[in-house]
């Protein structure tokens, strides 16, 4: 093994010692598991060590069809890719992947028999590897693996045009998602195994994730043990305008002859999302000489189709939401967790940290096996928690609700400020990547335009979520709801 690292350690001349400032590689290695918990834990492992700059995303292999079947854990490639350079940053990144990853179990083995790492460019391994790209902020849990200050993210600007380093990176499967919700507007409820299944032929990861992607747009609504999915029905939404055009978003059940009929009676616009990563926002602009229930009449009778419509979800979907305490004592509860058959893992604000028991209160993992002493060994960093939940110390008894729910519980029960940040000019808010609302509330920012968050890097390695036409008076509804303050900035100007 110590002969496979210093090869290994031999092969960062060769990838730095280059003219080019800037160019991708990929290092290639084999593994024998399930991609997608190998892809998990590598990305959160790059997330931890905040190396998201110099591997900004992972490829694996195509799927061969004809071994799918035959074993539980087939034997794969994967490809790492490395922004390399000739920067002294760079070359430190590197040296902490060596030390940091490379010595993890997944990295054991190249991709071809080598002394040294298995080295390609994108041309080499297009063919071998599929569309798809995994992003490793996007893949994982959106834990604060990175350690941010208080004063770093305060002192930090996401509307600053010139600070943005890069959107993170996009999804090539992009038309599949909209197959998904045309899928899901034709058979009007599924089950969870019959979604999972589906994002499976279609070849989108993360079905959770694609599940609540679908919640926040409008589309979907799901029973609380989250079994049971049920597509609203074709609603026109309305949103703030600019102008004095009345603009709606088209939620729920939608096909392309809905779409083509809309068409006819004013401006239909096709937004893709910012990641590409699900359903584009179909914007109408009702011609002025038209009003939308007469719209909505014509196309009933003329074309079978019924239509509904709603004004300005967003505003009323906020006034509605209860106190954020009220929403805490809601969640269901967790009972008979008997705590010392678990090994255990708490959210200290940035990372999670290994402890023998809950004992504060606060966010914890749930990880399969036991403790017997203070001197065993608590190495997690390779196993996956079976479960993420709240623990109040005080009533001893164990929540359970979405994970960045349950984050913003650890974040109100340790007192760290959440850090927003909010352009009354552009109506932009900017909300920490490591500090996301809760599901439930989100979900009011997203309606108000019909558009997933952007992502946004600045120059201080701060990633934002930017949500678009976000009022003043939303805003305030919210901030009030979540006890939470904001900070006002201005978008530079060019």
């Amino acid at each position: 093994m110590n002969n496979i690292i210093a090869n290994r350690k031999q092969n960062s001349n060769q990838i730095f010692n280059s003219k080019n400032k800037k160019e991708r590689i990929y290092l290639g290695f084999c593994y024998q598991s399930k991609p997608s918990e190998v892809i998990e834990i590598i990305s959160q492992k790059v997330n931890e060590y905040d190396l998201t700059k110099l591997i900004p995303l992972l490829r694996v292999e195509k799927k061969d069809k004809t071994k799918i079947g035959k074993r539980k854990k087939p034997e794969f490639y994967f490809f790492v890719a490395i922004e390399k350079g000739n920067d002294t940053q760079s070359e430190r990144m590197y040296q902490e992947f060596q030390e940091k990853l490379l010595v993890l179990k997944y990295f054991k083995r190249n991709a071809f028999k080598s002394k040294g790492l298995s080295i390609f460019t994108h041309e080499q391994i297009k063919d071998m590897v599929a569309g798809k790209t995994y992003d490793v902020l996007d893949y994982t849990n959106p834990i604060p693996y990175e350690t941010k200050s208080k004063e770093n993210l305060v002192n930090d600007n996401p509307f600053e045009v010139d600070n943005i380093s890069d959107n993170l990176s996009t999804d090539n499967n992009s038309k599949n998602y909209q197959k998904l919700l045309y899928w899901l507007s034709v058979v009007g409820s599924s089950s969870w195994q019959l979604f999972r299944k589906t994002c499976q032929i279609l070849q989108l990861d993360n079905p959770a994730r694609n599940l609540r992607k679908l919640k926040l747009l409008g589309h979907l609504e799901t029973s609380a043990d989250g079994q049971k999915i049920v597509v609203n029905s074709p609603t026109l939404v309305q949103i703030e305008s600019n102008t004095e055009e009345k603009e709606f978003i088209l939620c729920g059940q939608q096909n392309g002859k809905l779409i083509n009929n809309l068409e006819k009676f004013g401006t239909v616009k096709i937004i893709e999302q910012p990641q590409k990563n699900a359903p584009s926002c179909i914007k109408f602009i009702p011609d002025n000489d038209i009003q939308l229930q007469e719209i909505i009449e014509q196309i009933k009778n003329n074309y079978y189709l019924q239509i509904y419509q709603a004004d300005l979800v967003s505003r009323k979907l906020a006034d509605a939401l209860p106190h954020w305490q009220e929403w805490y004592e809601n969640l269901s509860s967790l009972q008979g967790i008997v705590t010392s058959l678990y090994k255990w893992r708490q959210f200290d604000g940035n990372i999670f940290v290994e402890c023998l028991t809950p004992q504060k209160t606060g966010m914890y993992q749930m990880f399969q096996g036991t403790i017997k002493n203070s001197g065993d060994n608590l190495d997690l960093s390779s196993q996956k928690p079976i479960r993420t939940v709240f623990y109040d110390a005080d009533t001893q008894c164990f929540k359970q609700g979405d994970w960045c729910g349950l984050r913003f519980l650890a974040m109100k029960a340790i007192q760290q400020e959440i850090v927003i940040k909010y352009d009354e000019i552009s109506k932009r808010l900017a909300i920490p990547y490591t500090q996301r609302l809760s599901q439930l509330y989100e979900r009011s920012l997203v309606l108000a335009s019909g558009i997933l968050p952007s992502y946004q890097k600045t120059e201080d390695k701060n990633i934002w979520l930017i949500y678009e036409n976000i009022s003043l008076n939303l805003l305030q509804t919210l901030a009030n709801k979540l006890d939470l303050n904001w900070e006002e900035k201005r978008e530079c100007m060019m």
